[in-house]
């Protein structure tokens, strides 16, 4: 039986969960006070040292109140053996990462399609537009 490398599935769902946290505005000492846990605890889970369990990722889910899936969305992308998926950081964001980026595509997409008013959805993707074409241009690509 093959060796399973959790290292880098643990860097990406604890880069997941303070990509959540930080969107909440929970410091990582309140969230590891509601949880229970020492601020180092929580840190190591979001860094990826420790493993998060199950019933722990639930409690986390609840208090983040995160949106239906969110979590289990990120488990889509690990393949057999736990190594990081193709297309995916090896080193990891500071603020998120590629599973990261989904889910949050994912939600905005929800919302977007929940606007209802079609004027009112092509003016907000007129506006993203240019908010990437500004960002673009900053960084000089």
């Amino acid at each position: 039986m093959p060796k399973t490398n959790l290292v880098e599935p643990n860097k990406q769902l604890g880069q997941l969960v303070r990509a959540l946290r930080v969107e909440r505005g929970m410091t990582l000492q309140e969230l590891a006070g509601q949880l229970k846990l020492s601020h180092q605890q929580l840190q190591k889970y979001e860094k990826g040292t420790n493993q998060i369990s199950a019933a722990r990722l639930q409690q986390i889910s609840q208090l983040l109140k995160a949106p239906s899936g969110y979590f289990s969305r990120f488990f889509e992308y690990l393949p057999e053996g736990g190594k990081t998926p193709r297309g995916f950081s090896e080193s990891g964001a500071s603020y998120g990462n590629e599973a990261a980026l989904v889910v949050q595509m994912e939600t905005i997409g929800g919302i977007f399609s929940e606007l209802g008013d079609r004027k009112f959805q092509d003016d907000t993707l007129a506006f993203i537009r240019a908010i990437g074409n500004f960002a673009r241009r900053r960084a000089g690509r």
